[in-house]
């Protein structure tokens, strides 16, 4: 719209143009050949600045067509991403983008934030959980190590001559040994149980390491990065880039507007 507001602000202002370079040289009184010279190279002076100010003119009208479909392109760009209204500005579709960008980013350090203390509680968890499986498993060991001594006990233990304290020593021993057999029993039931709440936990953090690395992804769908840091990083690294390239876009549209100004004002 603005492209073919400023043709027609041309058209008039070389019919203009045109209107004051037909004027003849003598309209009223006769001049004389100095007058006439002086005349002559105002109008000289006048067609080489009329035509100045049409390759100004041309060279702008190029410009802001460039100029436009330059934001028409980042417009198409952006539109997958973010839905753009066709009447915004381009310092609009800026801002807008701008906000889009922050809002996501701080969505996303929220949600790293949040799997990140998922992540490190799982962690905890599963280093407690560690412990607790290396003290049963030392027990254990310890309880069969017990159990071979009473076994060796029982197996190089002399033949007594008094059948009664052969019957006693024996039967204690059983009682120790059921004793110990029990506590065996319930030793491995807490370890079958600590293990398969070690798997769970692994489980779990497996899943919640998945679900970040979706997450993040989903910002970045064509990315590569399979590590979480890795992925995390390049999408600050899209982000800053992205900040950049909108700062010299409007860097650039700022200063060809302060050009285009001055130009006209010299004509």
């Amino acid at each position: 719209m603005a492209v073919n507001g400023d043709q027609k602000k041309e058209s008039i202002d070389f019919a203009s143009v045109n209107a004051i370079a037909e004027i003849p040289l003598q309209r009223t009184a006769p001049v004389s050949e100095q007058d006439n010279e002086e005349l002559l190279q105002l109008r000289e002076n006048f067609a080489i600045l009329t035509s100045q100010y049409a390759q100004l003119s041309e060279s702008n009208r190029a410009w802001q067509e460039f100029h436009q479909s330059q934001v028409n392109d980042f417009r198409t760009k952006i539109q997958d991403c973010i839905q753009i209204d066709g009447d915004l500005s381009f310092d609009a579709i800026v801002q807008k983008l701008v906000n889009e960008i922050t809002a996501e980013r701080e969505y996303s350090n929220e949600r790293y934030q949040a799997l990140e203390r998922v992540y490190n509680d799982l962690q905890s968890e599963s280093v407690q959980n560690k412990q607790e499986h290396l003290l049963l498993k030392e027990q254990f060991e310890q309880v069969l190590r017990d159990k071979q001594s009473l076994m060796g006990q029982i197996e190089n233990e002399s033949i007594m001559n008094n059948h009664e304290r052969d019957t006693q020593t024996i039967e204690l021993l059983n009682t120790k040994l059921k004793e110990q057999q029990s506590e065996i029993s319930q030793l491995q039931q807490n370890l079958d149980s600590l293990t398969a709440q070690l798997d769970e936990t692994n489980h779990s953090r497996q899943q919640s390491e998945q679900t970040q690395l979706c997450s993040l992804k989903s910002i970045l769908p064509h990315s590569t990065k399979m590590s979480l840091d890795e992925l995390t990083q390049e999408i600050i690294s899209y982000v800053n880039h992205l900040t950049n390239e909108m700062s010299s876009l409007k860097e650039k549209t700022v200063l060809s507007d302060e050009d285009s100004q001055h130009d006209g004002r010299r004509i």
